[in-house]
């Protein structure tokens, strides 16, 4: 277990790991919980211990010594570690679910407005696919009679449905990233139920177009495969595909798991038409992008787009889309206030603020003792760093605020185009060329001229609007737990010394963590 730089930075790992020289690691507790030892460590004023002048260190030596109080049993200490590593276990999921959110977002973007896959696919069907003929019911294809009896015959067991609703309203961690990535249609188009009720079963997540259970499995289930088993019999001999993942495939790799249920909804268009249920006659499809990598598109929206790429100046780009510049789409309100215009309290976003690769800002300061020309910016409004953009830094603000001026404040022309200005500003293509425009040598600064000269394939309209549509509840649930994040966070650091120093005792910090709503 690494404790890292002493101002805060430690970190808690269950796994083995090769520390490096400038960490301090413990790795004998003296039979006390372990992580109780690491809220105890965070709850000191270790930097008050650094040594040397230009690169601050923390020898072990001088807290040895240090004169600390614990509680007396081992079980005291785990619940005190249980109620602080609750706050941060939740912090952390929101971390994972914006990581998850915006990579989805960022590939939708690629396979819409850079590869052109919705365009490849309508020129293959005209090329090779006969037109697919409609039912008479005009929704897509009938399922057969004996899967609806199926289907309708599952609500027989009514006794079920109260156990449905609630473990709806307790959803598991990872039942909560899952259905943030698949809920209302959001993946492939399809219709996901959650903890849906099957004859005599209740299924995780249910997709009745594609007759597909998905089960996530947590620790509980080790013990429980006998029941599993058979529970995974019963559905299959009545034409259910049941697939069960790990919840820790679900936090360490969220796009694999989508991968394989593609893969198996591909499998079942390949062989038979698939079950429509609400929503018409969405088609999904599996395409490979560049680098090998999977790609998961939804086929609904494809009549939206042309069939075929004409010649331009930036290479092939859909019929009827032009060639333009990023300052056609996109403005910089030079919106400047002066140190004594600011309001106090008012959040301030530098750029040490901003992470890197990562539209969530999570960190902002105060306007207290500005001495400078700031920026204002609103909430929802993008922010580039123009000093060595090369660090990638651009975000969605979270809140009204001011920013430094080496921040660009970036707001579309209109709000059909908020999700493509994003994904454009954002994108690994746009940052290269401004850099490469950066004037100085050791603090390169890119310009908002610079920036609205840069060239892009500019779709209709209509579609930009349906990307933003698409893609806007992602960015408002990013937005979202990076409220709640930081608010668990202030929750977490005033109960830790108060918890370590005894206080708050464990049933008054376990109310507080309850009106939190995580218990």
């Amino acid at each position: 277990w690494p404790l890292g730089q002493p101002l805060g930075g430690g970190q808690f790992i269950e796994s083995d790991f090769w520390p490096l020289n400038t960490t301090l690691w413990v790795k004998d507790f003296k039979g006390n919980d372990r992580r109780f030892c690491y809220y105890l460590l965070k709850s000191l004023d270790l930097a008050h211990f650094n040594a040397g002048s230009g690169v601050p260190t923390l020898n072990r030596n001088h807290i040895h010594l240090l004169p600390v109080t614990v509680p007396r049993t081992v079980a005291e200490q785990r619940a005190i570690a249980h109620i602080l590593g609750t706050l941060d276990d939740t912090i952390e999921l929101n971390r994972r679910m914006s990581q998850t959110l915006e990579a989805m977002a960022r590939a939708l973007f690629k396979s819409w407005f850079i590869d052109f896959d919705p365009v490849r696919r309508n020129a293959a069907r005209a090329r090779n696919q006969p037109t697919p003929q409609p039912s008479p019911s005009g929704r897509g294809s009938i399922p057969p009679s004996g899967a609806a009896a199926q289907y309708r015959a599952g609500y027989e067991f009514a006794g079920l449905v109260g156990i449905a609703r609630e473990l709806r309203r307790k959803q598991t961690s990872a039942e909560e990233i899952f259905w943030e990535l698949v809920r209302n249609r959001r993946f492939l188009g399809l219709e996901f139920r959650r903890q849906h009720q099957v004859g005599g079963y209740i299924a995780d997540f249910y997709c009745h177009e594609h007759r597909l259970v998905v089960e996530l499995d947590g620790g509980v289930h080790a013990a429980r495969q006998e029941k599993d088993h058979k529970r995974d019999a019963w559905l299959q001999s009545r034409g259910f595909t049941v697939l069960r993942f790990t919840n820790e495939e679900v936090f360490d790799d969220p796009q694999s798991v989508l991968a394989r249920i593609a893969a198996v909804v591909e499998e079942a268009a390949l062989s038979s038409p698939p079950c429509l249920g609400k929503g018409g006659d969405e088609n999904t499809e599996l395409s490979t992008g560049s680098g090998n990598e999977v790609v998961l598109e939804s086929c609904a929206f494809d009549h939206l787009f042309p069939d075929r790429l004409v010649d331009s100046e930036l290479g092939p780009i859909p019929e009827g889309w032009e060639v333009g510049t990023f300052g056609d789409l996109a403005d910089h309100p030079r919106r400047s206030i002066q140190p004594e215009q600011i309001a106090p309290n008012t959040p301030y976003i530098a750029l040490e603020h901003m992470p890197k690769r990562c539209i969530a800002l999570s960190e902002w300061g105060m306007s207290d003792r500005l001495e400078s020309t700031k920026f204002q910016f609103g909430k929802g409004e993008i922010l580039f760093g123009k000093l060595r953009p090369y660090f990638h830094k651009v975000g969605v603000a979270p809140i009204d605020g001011v920013c430094s001026t080496d921040i660009v404040v970036v707001t579309p022309k209109g709000a059909d185009w908020f999700a493509f200005v994003l994904g454009v500003v954002s994108s690994d293509e746009f940052v290269e060329y401004t850099n490469a425009g950066s004037t100085g040598t050791k603090m390169p600064r890119t310009s908002w001229t610079d920036m609205a000269r840069y060239e892009l394939i500019r779709p209709p309209r209509s579609i930009a609007a349906l990307f933003t549509r698409t893609i806007l509840p992602s960015v408002e649930r990013i937005v979202a737990g990076t409220h709640e994040s930081r608010t668990l966070a202030a929750l977490r650091d005033a109960l830790l010394p108060k918890l370590i120093s005894g206080e708050i005792r464990v049933k008054d910090a376990d109310r507080f963590v309850e009106r939190a709503g995580l218990c």
